[in-house]
């Protein structure tokens, strides 16, 4: 146990991508993220969904370890604003169906971590399941038992792990099939506890 909180407060100290600062329910799934990334050390990084809670901060990052980052988005004009980042390790890809990208995860296995935060919401529970055996770290914003819309409920039996960070107006969940996050349950990380309790 005392090795798990010294490994978190050394993730914390290395954040220089600031995962871990102005974390509110908008973009609470930040930390578990970052904790992901921090985890899996080495893979692509698929982002679905790109928006300020996410897009910058893997930008910073990709630029740190020389781990390459692909953002999706369905739309197109969203898409545009975050353009100017792209490079050889951050790519930017826009279709109104995520699929062929879900097609690279499974003809390549290159991605250790995915982030599922894109519109249209309905389809984020497909996109959760088809990767579930692909990709070591699946990390899902907006993951509260009151956002029905999202049809999450089908996602987490398709899972063995689960850890979640419960805030004030929104969930995120750290989601594997690979790894045990559990390990991590009631601990502190940058100023949020995880838990494996569903709310």
């Amino acid at each position: 146990m005392e090795l798990k909180y010294e490994q978190l407060k050394k993730f914390e100290q290395e954040d220089t991508c600031t995962f871990l600062k102005e974390v509110s329910g908008w973009n609470n799934h930040r930390p578990l993220l970052y904790l992901a990334l921090e985890l899996s050390k080495t893979g692509d990084i698929l982002e679905l969904g790109c928006g300020e809670g996410s897009t910058n901060q893997l930008h910073c990052y990709s630029e740190k370890t020389n781990r390459k980052v692909i953002s999706y988005d369905f739309n197109q004009e969203w898409l545009d604003k975050y353009k100017h980042l792209a490079t050889d390790n951050h790519q930017f890809r826009c279709n109104p169906n995520p699929t062929g990208l879900i097609d690279y995860v499974i003809r390549d296995g290159k991605c250790s971590v995915c982030l599922i935060d894109h519109s249209p919401g309905e389809r984020r529970w497909e996109d959760a399941i088809a990767i579930k055996d692909l990709v070591d770290y699946v990390v899902i914003h907006d993951s509260e038992s009151a956002a029905t819309g999202y049809m999450l409920d089908k996602v987490f039996p398709h899972y063995k792990y689960r850890l979640n960070n419960n805030t004030i107006g929104a969930c995120a969940t750290l989601l594997s099939n690979k790894v045990d996050v559990t390990i991590y349950n009631n601990m502190d990380f940058g100023g949020f506890t995880f838990t494996t309790e569903i709310v």
